[in-house]
């Protein structure tokens, strides 16, 4: 695996400009200090035991891991089963050998799929919502194309057309959306394009000139039953009776924005964020005493610059038109000062060596300092112990900087991606 940090790591492209992507926290550590770095897993097929059906499957479940503490699938765990390959190199597997080794791992996945047949702008609209939705929830989306398969991270909302961020572990997709415009002018270091981006009119555009059906499997949590769809033709009705509210003047619901969080993590916001607690003193105190389901669907929306939040019971039977799906008391949702942040933005500047922040036992040794030491074979500059390293008292995210005596609070690195050998497995 490798842990791009998020932290340090920035892009210098525009196409990522106001995009958001699932991280998770993660320690690691270095030269015996434990560091905490924001990062989203990836993973490169070595095209003999793993293919990119592999990757996309460990990459998923171990972002899972460290997102949502689900337990990470192995490498021969895949392997086995009725249907499932038992000899290597390997052969790929299909859509449904890969929602079946999810499913026997306890992540339970939704298949949706764009068809030349039924890729009108309804069903087209419910799938981009349905994945928006669930990238909001830290949840990764893998999307199976042109025989492939790539991992969707993150997004960029557009009005008319939205840009989704994917891992591409072998680069096959990549090469084929980028193929036509200059290497040089696109390569980047600091990345090496193990992640690019495509726009969601691709999908729609591809699958109407090739007639080819595209499919994207869809992470569940286990204890959520009711899914994007359904919550949101539920919510629509609301929608039309608070545009009829305030004194004859249109209630707008703008920027919506549909997602899954703990309700741990929703009570936490609230008490945090609300506004005017004294008119929904009672209201307040209601939702924060209430026993709530593990995971709450969450509905935020803009109307007249101010946001709003309704929060929404996860677990009713969906065939049951006739429940309040809404824990909002009196279906009133909550006024708050600001939007619920469950993604990380992509940074997009390159970082200059000189801001790098050092590392605790570590500095650079220069020319100077190694004249006396013309004995030794060392190159230009090294690196060298500390003779007094830094107390092991400090917090874990701050380090010393021991070149003028300042201290700035740091992160950790991010670990250098190997080389492409130019094997590209296509078949998933």
């Amino acid at each position: 695996f490798i842990f791009p940090n998020w932290r340090v790591l920035k892009i210098d492209e525009s196409r990522f400009l106001g995009g958001y992507i699932i991280a998770a926290r993660r320690m690691v550590h270095l030269f015996g200090y434990n560091i905490e770095i924001e990062t989203t897993p990836f993973f490169r097929q070595d095209g003999a035991v793993t293919c990119c059906a592999q990757a996309n499957i460990l990459m998923l479940s171990h972002l899972l891991a460290l997102k949502h503490g689900n337990r990470p699938i192995r490498i021969k765990e895949m392997a086995g089963g009725s249907d499932h390959e038992t000899q290597y190199p390997t052969k790929g597997l299909d859509y449904e050998d890969m929602m079946d080794i999810l499913s026997r791992n306890h992540i339970k996945t939704l298949m949706q799929k764009i068809s030349y047949d039924d890729s009108n702008e309804t069903v087209l609209s419910e799938v981009r919502g349905t994945v928006k939705a669930h990238i909001r929830s830290g949840l990764p989306v893998i999307l199976l194309i042109r025989r492939h398969a790539v991992l969707i991270v993150g997004f960029r909302e557009e009005e008319d057309a939205d840009v989704f961020f994917f891992y591409d572990d072998s680069g096959a997709l990549i090469q084929e959306l980028e193929g036509n415009q200059n290497d040089d002018q696109n390569k980047n270091d600091q990345y090496d394009h193990f992640i690019s981006s495509c726009k969601w009119n691709y999908l729609k555009d591809y699958v109407n000139k090739t007639r080819e059906t595209v499919r994207l499997l869809i992470p569940f949590h286990e204890r959520v039953f009711a899914d994007y769809i359904d919550i949101h033709g539920r919510t629509e009705y609301f929608e039309k009776e608070l545009m009829r509210q305030g004194n004859g003047n249109r209630f707008l619901m703008q920027h919506k924005r549909f997602f899954l969080a703990k309700n741990t993590e929703c009570k936490a916001f609230i008490r945090k964020n609300i506004i005017h607690t004294d008119a929904f003193d009672k209201e307040v105190r209601d939702f924060l005493s209430a026993s709530l389901p593990l995971y709450l669907w969450c509905l935020e929306f803009v109307s007249q610059d101010t946001v709003f939040i309704f929060f929404i019971d996860t677990t009713y039977n969906m065939i049951d038109m006739t429940k309040n799906i809404f824990l909002n008391t009196d279906m009133t949702p909550f006024i708050v000062s600001e939007r619920f942040h469950t993604l990380t933005r992509i940074q997009t500047e390159k970082v200059e060596k000189e801001r790098i922040p050092s590392f605790p036992y570590v500095e650079v040794v220069e020319n100077e300092e190694m004249k006396d030491e013309a004995e030794t074979e060392q190159p230009a500059s090294s690196y060298r112990p500390l003779k007094q390293p830094a107390p092991l008292s400090a917090p874990l995210t701050q380090v010393e900087r021991h070149e003028e005596g300042e201290k700035e609070k740091g992160t950790g690195t991010s670990d250098k991606k190997e080389e492409n050998d130019g094997s590209i497995r296509m078949d998933h």
